[in-house]
């Protein structure tokens, strides 16, 4: 074996027998129970006091922010710092110029452009356009209404109207219905003088949906004029001003249909009758005039 060969065999076992010595000189010692708890109860503490200061000041912050808002400090900040937006907007032209209105027929835009006359000139954004909507749909014919800033100089205003779809009487007064059954205050009437004729206490809240009836039988429509609400239950519809026809409670527009279809086969509301009542499907019942029962029976008699 050579010289080189030697060497390096005596550095291995030398690093061995080194390594073997520097392990068993030092051993490491386990952890006892005392100081593995005391680690635990000091990790702990410090977790805790982290999380509890953080809530401290938290709690500090949202207390400062609450006592400043009670000041009325932050509202007064915001209050400047949206009137210089609102200036600095102003100095560059975004100011009110015109009222561009949109879905109006009956109500008048020149009331809906003075209601709103006191914007003009106002900076833009200055403008609070939920108290010029309420205001809008405080006109009568408006149901709904929106605006909105048109950039840089207009405000757009959009209206959704009432539709009227029938006349109210009560207690020797006349009131337009729309078709959500609200009344329609302060308007003219002699314009909706076509329009059916209800009464009796509830009648506005339940006319629409008759109305949508007597639109599918126009032949009777036309010959309708008057319908009383009964208890708030169930219609007696007046044709001609001369026969009542009284609707059962219990699906109404079964009985109207059907109504219809005798009518068309043998012309009900010509006979010499005052009422057909219709509440009982089985068997309706025909009012005739005094001593018309006599007339007949002397007539069927003698023939």
């Amino acid at each position: 074996m050579g010289l080189l060969s030697r060497l390096l065999i005596n550095h291995r076992e030398c690093s061995s027998d080194n390594e073997k010595s520097f392990k068993l000189r030092t051993p490491v010692s386990p952890m006892s129970p005392i100081t593995r708890r005391r680690h635990r109860l000091l990790g702990w503490f410090w977790r805790n006091t982290a999380a509890t200061l953080g809530l401290g000041l938290f709690a500090f912050y949202l207390g400062g922010v609450y006592y400043l808002s009670r000041q009325g400090w932050i509202d007064a900040r915001l209050a400047d710092a949206r009137l210089a937006v609102e200036q600095s907007t102003a100095a560059e032209g975004m100011f009110v110029r015109s009222i561009y209105l949109i879905g109006e027929k009956r109500t008048d835009p020149a009331v809906v452009k003075s209601l709103l006359q006191p914007t003009v000139g106002r900076p833009i954004l200055a403008i609070e356009l939920e108290l010029l909507r309420r205001r809008v749909e405080a006109l009568p014919w408006v149901r709904a209404a929106s605006l909105e800033r048109a950039m840089p100089d207009r405000l757009v205003v959009r209206i959704s109207e009432r539709q009227p779809v029938a006349l109210w009487q009560q207690g020797g007064r006349i009131a337009l219905v729309d078709d959500s059954g609200t009344l329609v205050p302060d308007v003219l009437l002699e314009p909706f003088a076509g329009l059916p004729l209800f009464a009796g206490q509830g009648a506005p809240a339940a006319a629409p949906n008759f109305v949508r009836l007597l639109a599918r039988t126009p032949e009777l429509t036309a010959r309708v004029t008057g319908m009383t609400l009964i208890r708030q239950r169930r219609w007696d519809v007046r044709f001609d001003d001369r026969v009542w026809i009284k609707l059962p409670a219990d699906d109404p527009e079964a009985a109207w249909l059907r109504f219809a279809r005798e009518q068309r086969k043998h012309d009900l509301l010509s006979r010499n009758v005052l009422a057909i009542d219709l509440r009982n499907p089985r068997q309706w019942v025909l009012r005739l005039p005094p001593g018309e029962r006599l007339r007949m029976t002397i007539q069927n008699n003698g023939t």
